[in-house]
């Protein structure tokens, strides 16, 4: 991330957002080296060439993250931190945000290939985001987006009702591993 000079106070909200290293404007390009080898996990001195070796190497490497664009919207930091957790060990990574207002807007400005989507949260519930993104007059870049449910409503009927909305699937918290890692098997 790029972020305005003097604007130390947004750090802690990028890390919430699942940012890993951010470089302040005017961008310097030792800076930019600097935040790579972070990002990379390196901290001895390398040279750009290895650094871009690696990216290579990573992106080739099936074990590395895969290219699958997740957006996960969940207000409760704890579920989003184990929700992380569990695609870190999948070999996915997630953009996140807290609401489902939050949400539109992330799919307004990027495609995503998949959204996990908490039912309850404030501002925009789960539902009404999904209507939102639905409507072929809103600004998503995809209207189709898978939406996967992910709530705590695991009673009779919760899941009609998430589909009924719009939404594509649905998952019960607390969500393990290997059904998440089937259900996005499923919709990618």
């Amino acid at each position: 991330m790029v972020t305005a000079l003097g604007n130390r106070a947004v750090v802690a909200q990028l890390k919430d957002l699942g940012f890993v290293g951010y470089v302040p404007k005017p961008l310097r390009q030792s800076q930019l080296y600097d935040c790579i080898a972070q990002v990379l996990g390196r901290t001895e001195q390398i040279s750009p060439a290895e650094i871009f070796q690696q990216a290579v190497v990573e992106m080739q490497n099936p074990t590395s993250l895969k290219r699958t664009r997740i957006l996960l919207a969940e207000d409760n930091i704890i579920n989003q931190k184990v929700a992380q957790s569990i695609l870190g060990k999948l070999g996915y990574k997630a953009d996140v945000v807290s609401n489902g207002l939050e949400a539109v807007r992330a799919l307004e400005m990027i495609d995503y290939d998949i959204v996990l989507m908490d039912c309850q949260m404030p501002e925009m519930d789960g539902f009404a985001a999904t209507a939102v993104i639905r409507a072929p007059d809103s600004r998503v870049c995809n209207h189709s987006v898978p939406i996967i449910a992910m709530t705590a409503n695991a009673m009779k009927g919760d899941r009609e009702n998430c589909i009924a909305a719009g939404m594509d699937d649905y998952l019960a918290k607390p969500v393990k591993k290997d059904e998440l890692a089937l259900m996005l098997k499923k919709w990618e």
